[in-house]
């Protein structure tokens, strides 16, 4: 499918992104759905409902970090489509493909935040997470080849590419991390949050030089 000047292209084209906004705000609300209000009696006092919430801790805890995953997704996803100038079956396939790693999510979220001393739990979401990143790459890298994105919408390809694949290569090292200590694993996520915005601010330089 490809999108066209005529309705049935780009209707086509506005479907498959529909699409793909329900199935992240189908994952994130089940997110929030494996938080249970404890099942205790209405009389219970206040110190032992207290207690029941922090046993609650680990599962809020990994439900923002699954929340800020799948968010952090959706926006790439979105920034992605708004420069594509059209689509076709692959790069369709390869969305699917992407999207069902989205939609599992919710399960490696769930299994991390009930089990997340143990090394499995760590490593069943780290590898969700980078088959996923893998996807949108592999996505973009269909879009570069096949000629469905603006020249000004790429700049330097390589860059683009590992910029896409970043989060996979944090959530990869985080694997190497959880066989050593599960609960040291989760801290090299914030990498995401530190070392990118530095990348980015590398990448403006070295423009800004090149442009001189």
């Amino acid at each position: 499918m490809s999108e066209s000047g005529d309705g049935g292209g780009r209707v086509g084209y506005e479907r498959v992104v529909a699409f793909s906004d329900g199935v992240f705000a189908i994952a994130i609300t089940l997110l929030v759905l494996q938080l249970e209000v404890p099942d205790l009696p209405d009389s219970v006092s206040g110190d032992v409902l207290e207690r029941a919430l922090r046993d609650l801790v680990s599962q809020g805890v990994s439900y923002f970090i699954g929340f800020a995953v799948i968010g952090a997704f959706w926006l790439g996803h979105h920034r992605f489509f708004d420069r594509l100038r059209g689509a076709d079956g692959p790069l369709m396939v390869l969305n699917l493909a992407f999207l069902a790693f989205i939609s599992l999510m919710p399960f490696t979220t769930g299994v991390f935040g009930r089990f997340g001393h143990a090394e499995v739990s760590v490593i069943l979401y780290a590898a969700n997470v980078v088959a996923a990143s893998a996807a949108e790459t592999a996505m973009l890298w269909a879009a570069m080849r096949r000629g469905l994105l603006a020249p000004h919408a790429i700049g330097d390809r390589r860059w683009t590419l590992f910029d896409s694949f970043f989060p996979g290569i944090v959530f990869l090292c985080s694997i190497a991390v959880a066989f050593v200590d599960p609960r040291l694993a989760p801290w090299t996520w914030l990498g995401l949050l530190l070392a990118r915005p530095i990348g980015l601010r590398a990448r403006r330089g070295a423009a800004d030089d090149a442009a001189a």
